[in-house]
C-alpha cells in the first residue's frame, strides 16, 4: 500500500516471480550467448534463417539485466517511499551476501581449478584461476574488478544505485512522472550519443560500460513506476485485449528480434515494464510452476553470484552441464546445480552463524 492506501500492481511475492523469470533469462544468456566459453557445442533442433533459435533465445536473455534493475528501482520505490533508507546498511547486506560467496567458490577455483587445460575458445575463462595475487584479490573482495569471475560486473553498478536512490528518490517526489521519464529519456540520448561519436574510437572499452549504463535507468524508471503506479494504469489498457496469451507470444516474439537485432538496450525502459505486465497478466495460474519461480526468485542473488563458476569456470562441473549435448537439458541442469548450490551456501552460512551462537554461550557460561 502506498500513503494513500492504494496497492501496488506487483506484491512482494509476485517481484521475487519475476526475479524467477529473469534468472532464468540470464542463465539462458550465459549458456546459449555465449558459446565461446562454454566446453563444447550444443546442439538445437530448430533455427531461424540459418540462425540458431538458441542463440537468438541467449541474446534476448541479456534483457534480465535491465529487468533487474527495473526490479530493484521498483522495490525500493515501495518500500522506502516513506520511510528512512540508510544507505550504509543496504551496502552493508549487499557486501554480505556477495562474500558468502566470494569465500567459498574463489578459494575453491584456487585450490582444485588452478591448472585447466584450454577446454574452450576463450583461453582466459580456463586460467582465470591460474595466478593469485592478493592486490587482485583485495580488489575483487571490495568488488572494485570482476576478474575473478567477469559476470560479477553488475555488483558495482548496483552498489552505485543504492548509493543514487536517495536523490532519485527526491527527484521522483518533486516532479511529475512525466517530466522524471523525459529526464530518463533525455540521459539515455546522451549516453547513446556518447557511445556513437566519441567511445568506439577513444575508449575501446567504453561501449561496454555504456551499455551497463543505458541498464542502469531502468532503475529510476522503477522507482518512477512504483511512484506513480505506471504498471497499474500500463495493465488496464491490456486487460482489456482479447486473447492476452496470444498477444504475449506475438509481443515477446517481436521484442526478442526488434531488441537482438534493431534497437538494443535503448528501448528497456519500455520493453522491460510491458513484459512485466504482460507476463503478470498472462502467465499460467500454476502452482507448481509458480512455486518454481519464487524459489529461484529467492535465490536470485546467489545464482547470479554462483551459476558461471558451473557454467564456465570450474572445467569438470561445466562438461558435465553439457552431457546431454542439446541446449534445454543443458539449461535444466545448469539450473539444478545452481539453485542447489544456493540452498547449500545459506545452510553453510547458517551453521557458521550457529556455531558462533554456541561459542559464544560457552563463553558466558565459563
Amino acid at each position: 500500500m502506498d500513503a494513500n492506501g492504494k496497492a501496488h500492481y506487483l506484491t512482494q511475492e509476485e517481484c521475487k516471480i519475476i526475479k524467477g523469470v529473469a534468472i532464468i533469462l540470464m542463465l539462458m544468456n550465459h549458456l546459449w550467448f555465449f558459446t565461446d566459453r562454454i566446453p563444447g557445442t550444443l546442439k538445437y533442433l530448430f533455427s531461424i534463417q540459418g540462425e540458431s533459435l538458441l542463440l537468438i533465445l541467449g541474446c534476448f536473455g541479456e534483457i534480465c539485466v535491465s529487468t533487474f534493475f527495473f526490479l530493484s528501482g521498483y522495490g525500493s520505490g515501495i518500500k522506502y517511499a516513506d520511510k528512512p533508507y540508510n544507505v550504509l546498511s543496504k551496502v552493508k547486506r549487499t557486501y554480505f551476501g556477495y562474500w558468502k560467496v566470494f569465500l567459498i567458490f574463489i578459494p575453491i577455483g584456487f585450490l582444485f581449478f588452478s591448472h585447466q587445460d584450454i577446454y574452450c575458445a576463450d583461453a582466459y575463462v580456463c586460467r582465470i584461476y591460474a595466478n593469485f595475487n592478493i592486490v587482485e584479490c583485495i580488489l575483487n573482495f571490495v568488488a572494485f574488478i570482476s576478474t575473478y569471475n567477469r559476470e560479477w560486473w553488475f555488483l558495482r553498478y548496483y552498489l552505485i544505485l543504492i548509493i543514487l536512490f536517495v536523490p532519485i528518490r527526491a527527484l521522483v517526489r518533486k516532479m511529475s512522472a512525466i517530466n522524471c521519464i523525459a529526464v530518463v529519456v533525455f540521459i539515455e540520448l546522451c549516453l547513446v550519443m556518447i557511445n556513437g561519436f566519441f567511445i568506439t574510437e577513444l575508449w575501446p572499452h567504453g561501449n561496454e560500460i555504456n551499455y551497463h549504463m543505458i541498464s542502469m535507468l531502468c532503475f529510476p524508471i522503477g522507482v518512477i513506476a512504483a511512484k506513480n503506479h505506471l504498471l497499474d494504469k500500463l495493465s488496464r489498457l491490456i486487460v482489456k485485449l482479447p486473447v492476452k496469451w496470444l498477444i504475449t507470444i506475438i509481443l515477446t516474439i517481436a521484442i526478442i528480434f526488434l531488441r537482438d537485432y534493431v534497437f538494443g538496450t535503448i528501448v528497456d525502459i519500455v520493453v522491460v515494464p510491458v513484459m512485466i505486465v504482460f507476463w503478470k497478466s498472462s502467465f499460467p495460474d500454476i502452482a507448481l510452476i509458480r512455486r518454481a519461480l519464487l524459489m529461484l526468485g529467492e535465490h536470485s542473488m546467489n545464482i547470479w553470484l554462483l551459476h558461471s563458476f558451473f557454467c564456465y569456470y570450474y572445467e569438470a562441473v561445466s562438461k558435465s552441464i553439457l552431457f546431454f549435448a542439446y541446449g534445454v537439458p543443458a539449461l535444466l541442469v545448469l539450473i539444478v546445480y545452481s539453485f542447489g548450490a544456493s540452498v547449500l551456501v545459506n545452510r553453510f552460512w547458517e551453521l557458521v552463524g550457529k556455531l558462533k551462537l554456541i561459542k559464544g554461550s560457552v563463553s558466558q557460561d565459563q
